[in-house]
């Protein structure tokens, strides 16, 4: 998946085989990305965020930006159907620790 980002930048995603991407929704600012996906088996969700460990420290110590990866994924969303809408809030009010909502809205009934 290619995002084309302003000023001139794009960002490269590695999606598993077989997924489409379908939707796009940002969450804590813009350090992590949400990508809806339909692959053969339903819908997917996709949450991507700066990479860590070695590897990433090796790249920012060279004045590269680390490829984000997968931090989780979740499979069959909305059973079988495709996901047409996304979007993403931070839980920030009363006892909420700013965790990522995720909200989407599938095809049919």
């Amino acid at each position: 998946m290619l995002l084309h980002c302003m000023h001139s930048r794009f960002l490269y995603l590695n999606l598993p085989g077989g997924n489409t991407p379908t939707a796009v929704a940002f969450g804590e600012g813009a350090s992590q990305l949400i990508v809806a996906t339909e692959n053969i088996s339903g819908a997917s969700l996709f949450m991507f965020a700066a990479a860590e460990g070695k590897a990433a420290a090796d790249a920012k110590g060279q004045g590269k930006l680390p490829p984000p990866e997968v931090k989780w994924e979740k499979d069959q969303v909305h059973d079988r159907k495709n996901i047409i809408t996304l979007s993403s809030a931070a839980a920030n009010y009363g006892s909420g620790d700013g965790s990522i909502i995720v909200a989407s809205c599938s095809e049919g009934e």
